[in-house]
């Protein structure tokens, strides 16, 4: 949610780190759906594939209008944009979150 707030704030203000912002927002859902199928694997149990489907078609088509969309070029320049810390340590902290769910299951 923090992430998402800061997307928007930062595209209202025109912060050079809104761009990266709304990605890491985009980068979550792909991340919590490649753990969720890795899971599948493990448990043999298919119950969310189509919503892991839905969250990394939606991540993508954002991804996509976010990187050839004119109007984000606008607001946020190619040249201005920059990779904060806050999102760096956002993505790989939930990365070693889903890393460890993969291993609790795959352990028990």
């Amino acid at each position: 949610v923090y992430i998402g707030i800061r997307a928007v704030k930062g595209f209202y203000k025109k912060a050079n780190y809104a761009f990266s912002a709304a990605m890491t927002y985009m980068i979550l859902p792909i991340c919590d759906a490649i753990s969720d199928v890795i899971v599948m694997f493990l448990t043999e149990n298919a119950y969310g594939l189509p919503q892991m489907f839905r969250s990394v078609v939606w991540a993508l088509i954002w991804m996509t209008y976010l990187l050839i969309s004119k109007q984000v070029k606008k607001r946020v320049p190619v040249g201005s944009r920059v990779w904060t810390w806050k999102e760096s340590v956002t993505i790989i902290f939930y990365v070693i979150i889903c890393s460890g769910r993969i291993l609790l299951i795959y352990f028990n």
